[in-house]
């Protein structure tokens, strides 16, 4: 294809552009993988590894377009490490739409910007009153710290734990103790983004569902 244009996209995060009008010329292809995982990550609220820019990052408290906005920087990034610079019109095709069929830099945000709402999730707020199966539980939150002072009859508790997210859910892992006994067992649970009103329990002394 002409003007320097997408010549080939055989994987979904992969591109290849060519520098000349001529179809023989040099091939330069860009793999978006770590800015697409970086993304993801993003958009689930993880604390991750950034491979691209060094050390760690926490984006819970990221809003969608901040998110976004990364994701666009970095596949410029990707496509200014990946091409060398001798290659201008390479590099700016990727960095921008790259033509008219390609995906690269500008072309993925766009789209994340239109339709990423459908994938960002809600950071989960775990404060209110929870019961279940004879348990009340009442959960504080700030960020990712978790506490709670579960309550069972006339036996009192106390819970603290960290919240984690992952791809298709989060979990909280912490531990907890109770008035009857004050050794602090292990204690996981598991949040639903799809029912942000329950809570699901495994571990001692608390085992089950809670609801709010």
């Amino acid at each position: 294809m002409g003007d320097g244009r997408l010549e080939a996209a055989d994987q979904p995060n992969r591109s290849t552009f060519l520098e000349t009008n001529n179809p023989l010329g040099q091939r330069y292809t860009v793999t978006f993988n770590e800015a697409c995982d970086l993304h993801d990550a993003g958009y689930s609220g993880a604390k991750v590894i950034d491979p691209i820019n060094g050390g760690t990052i926490d984006y819970y408290t990221w809003t969608q377009k901040m998110v976004d906005d990364k994701f666009l920087a970095e596949m410029r990034k990707l496509c200014q490490t990946q091409i060398p610079a001798s290659a201008r019109i390479a590099e700016k095709d990727c960095e921008a739409t790259g033509g008219y069929t390609s995906l690269v830099a500008e072309t993925r945000y766009n789209f994340v910007r239109s339709q990423g709402y459908h994938f960002y999730r809600a950071r989960p707020n775990l404060r209110g009153t929870w019961t279940g199966g004879g348990v009340t539980m009442q959960i504080t939150q700030d960020l990712r710290s978790i506490s709670g002072k579960p309550q069972v009859g006339d036996v009192h508790g106390e819970f603290r734990g960290t919240l984690i997210s992952r791809d298709q859910d989060s979990l909280i892992e912490g531990f907890a103790h109770t008035s009857a006994n004050a050794t602090f067992k292990s204690i996981n649970i598991v949040v639903d983004p799809d029912t942000p009103d329950q809570l699901r329990f495994t571990g001692s002394p608390i085992s089950g569902t809670l609801t709010r």
